[in-house]
C-alpha cells in the first residue's frame, strides 16, 4: 500500500480505472496510484512534479547538463560526480541508515502484477520518451505480461 500524502486519490478517484475498492481509507494500492497518473494526465489534471514524465522537468533537450543521476544509481553517480567537481572530503554523503528497508527490484515488479495490462501499457505511452531520453528498458518480467496480452 502506498501512504496517501495529500487528497490525490478522492473517493471519485476510486471509480475510475482500475479502481473500485469501495473502502475510502488513508492508503491507497499502487494499482490505485497509477490509475490516478493515467486519469489525470487524460483530464490534464496538474499533478506532482516526482509523477510527471521527468524529462518536463529537467528540460533535456533544452539545457546541456554535464551529468545526469539516475535514482537506480544514485550514491555511485553522487561519488563520480563529488570526484568531479573535486569535492574535498569535508563534502560527503550522508551514509544510510541500517533500518531502512531496502526493497528489491523484484519487490517493486511485483507491485505491476496488480495493475491491469491496458494501465501498464497507459504508463508506457506516458514516460515513453523519458524511457527513450534516458535509456531506459521495459523489464522482462512486464514486457512477459504485456506479452501474454498481445499488448507488445
Amino acid at each position: 500500500m502506498l501512504c496517501r500524502t495529500a487528497s490525490h486519490c478522492s473517493r471519485n478517484d476510486r471509480n475510475c480505472c482500475c479502481c473500485s475498492s469501495p473502502e475510502f481509507t488513508k492508503e491507497v494500492t499502487f494499482a490505485e496510484f497509477v490509475c490516478y497518473v493515467l486519469r489525470a494526465n487524460k483530464y490534464k489534471i496538474e499533478t506532482n512534479r516526482h509523477w510527471r514524465p521527468q524529462h518536463e522537468n529537467c528540460r533535456p533537450c533544452s539545457i546541456k547538463y554535464d551529468s545526469i543521476a539516475y535514482y537506480e544509481t544514485l550514491r555511485d553517480d553522487a561519488e563520480y560526480i563529488l570526484t568531479k567537481i573535486a569535492a574535498g572530503p569535508h563534502i560527503s554523503l550522508v551514509p544510510r541508515s541500517k533500518d531502512t528497508l531496502q526493497a528489491s527490484s523484484d519487490d517493486y515488479l511485483q507491485l505491476y502484477d496488480t495493475v491491469p495490462v491496458n494501465d501498464i501499457r497507459g504508463l508506457l505511452d506516458f514516460y515513453k520518451d523519458d524511457y527513450y531520453i534516458f535509456g531506459y528498458q521495459i523489464q522482462d518480467r512486464i514486457r512477459s505480461r504485456l506479452q501474454k496480452q498481445g499488448q507488445v
